[in-house]
């Protein structure tokens, strides 16, 4: 079972500052907004309140945007933070085995979107990063 996660190559433009990320750094998955592009890299910030450059293949995009409302670098790390405390959280919840079930036979292959789509009814940004982070952190179902 493969779960696509790369920001594909006719996604990259959509990636403008504000746009929502996750990506893994030393096993573990960080969460970031965009905040510009200077090719072949993206500028983020994350949730631990620093810069980093990184290339689109790294990167994997998120179906929201930090609030406009959101300012300055500590109020944006700790949205950031506080998000991705509550998706850690729900992904403890979640149901990987019932997950397998629902496309082990059908789709070989399945992005994150999709596999939102089928388990939620919805691919929305706390949805979708709290099963980015099971799927991140399982060693069963979707190695």
């Amino acid at each position: 079972m493969l779960i696509k996660g790369a920001v594909p190559a006719q996604t990259e433009s959509a990636l403008s500052p504000g746009a929502l990320v996750c990506y893994e750094q030393d096993g573990t998955l960080l969460i970031a907004c965009i905040r510009e592009f200077k090719k072949p890299r993206y500028q983020l910030f994350n949730q631990r309140g620093r810069e980093i450059e990184l290339t689109a293949e790294r990167l994997h995009r998120l179906p929201g945007r930090l609030p406009a409302e959101i300012s300055g670098s500590e109020g944006k790390a700790a949205w950031l933070s506080a998000l991705d405390d509550e998706c850690r959280k729900d992904s403890l919840s979640l149901n990987l085995e019932e997950i397998w079930s629902l496309v082990r036979e059908d789709h070989p292959e399945i992005d994150n979107p999709r596999l939102c789509q089928l388990y939620f009814g919805r691919d929305e940004l706390k949805e979708h990063l709290s099963l980015r982070h099971a799927l991140v952190e399982d060693r069963i179902y979707f190695k």
